[in-house]
């Protein structure tokens, strides 16, 4: 709202701001210019809106994935296959998205991803280097541009003191014509097992179409996101 101002005091301008994890929907309503006028504004000041037509993070993923040509996939844990049906609700989500593996316990995520033992053994399964490799290894599975990852703990039970319910890592993988690109981050999400697991859907998405979006990863290793 601070950043578009003239769209706020215009009289002749009704503007809405409808929060709602995981966007923030603006409706404004008025003459067609005068809203043709301040969406060209809210565009121009925003780097994070979703296309045109898009109401959603996975209509935006999909939408990225048409207009560049780009195909993408997740591998899934506590999410336990939330963000690949997010992306399937969509219609026609078949020419982007092709598949995500929900490889629950270490075994799967070891025989179906190729997560190296030795990382599930020393880091664990929720764990930097375990999304790495799952992000990595669904890019590998299902032959896509890019892959998203979620690993965590959902709760009720299952955090330690130094991994506590709703700590959850996200990877990152994106080929390029140098070679795969990678990055992982680190939320700490509130709420319950539920509220968890639906924050991570959309931390999720968002860093997937941005991914789609610009071809790059802009996040860095390490990073844990405020």
């Amino acid at each position: 709202v601070e950043r578009v101002p003239e769209v706020i005091g215009d009289p002749a301008l009704h503007v809405s701001v409808l929060p709602a994890f995981p966007q923030v929907e603006l409706v404004v309503r008025g003459a067609p210019e005068r809203v043709a006028w301040a969406g060209s504004l809210i565009r121009s000041r925003f780097d994070d809106i979703l296309p045109r037509g898009c109401r959603s993070l996975a209509e935006a993923v999909l939408h990225e994935g048409r207009a560049r040509g780009r195909t993408a996939a997740c591998a899934e844990s506590c999410t336990g296959g939330l963000i690949g049906g997010a992306l399937t609700a969509v219609p026609g989500s078949s020419d982007v998205f092709r598949g995500s593996a929900v490889t629950y316990c270490n075994a799967m995520k070891e025989k179906i991803l190729g997560v190296p033992h030795a990382v599930l053994e020393t880091a664990g399964a929720v764990s930097e280097e375990c999304a790495l490799a799952m992000a990595e290894g669904a890019l590998r599975l299902y032959d896509v541009d890019a892959a998203v990852s979620v690993t965590g703990v959902a709760g009720p039970d299952g955090g330690t003191p130094s991994t506590p319910v709703g700590t959850v890592w996200f990877g990152l993988a994106l080929r390029r014509e140098e070679g795969v690109r990678r990055a992982a981050f680190l939320r700490r999400l509130p709420g319950s097992r539920d509220e968890v697991r639906r924050r991570a859907v959309g931390f999720a998405l968002a860093e997937l179409w941005r991914a789609m979006r610009d071809g790059d990863i802009r996040i860095e290793a390490n990073k844990e996101r405020k």
